[in-house]
């Protein structure tokens, strides 16, 4: 998996215990690709075992907050089943990290 858009996914933390994630893929509307699904789950896990910081907030940058799948990404040339069920792996795995 190539990764084109090293600034997809944005985290910053503050002293008080704040972190935010933002999804930066304005020019997909932030729909979520392969790398950004990969990034995403590294930044919940990496949020969860900190123990300084207390809250998350996860936002889209530029007004929109995910348009989904980046489908775009996935009907690429070379973008067969295996690299389909690691993005559904990496989707999935961040899900896990939704509280409600």
């Amino acid at each position: 998996m190539v990764d084109n858009e090293p600034r997809a996914v944005r985290v910053s933390k503050t002293a008080d215990g704040i972190t935010t994630i933002t999804l930066d893929r304005q020019h997909r509307k932030n729909a979520v690709n392969p790398a950004a699904a990969k990034k995403l789950a590294a930044a919940f896990t990496a949020f969860e075992q900190d123990p300084d910081q207390k809250v998350c907030v996860f936002h889209g940058a530029n007004g929109a907050f995910c348009a989904g799948f980046d489908l775009h990404d996935l009907a690429k040339p070379g973008s067969g089943a295996p690299e389909h069920a690691e993005y559904t792996e990496y989707v999935t795995d961040a899900d896990k990290h939704r509280q409600g």
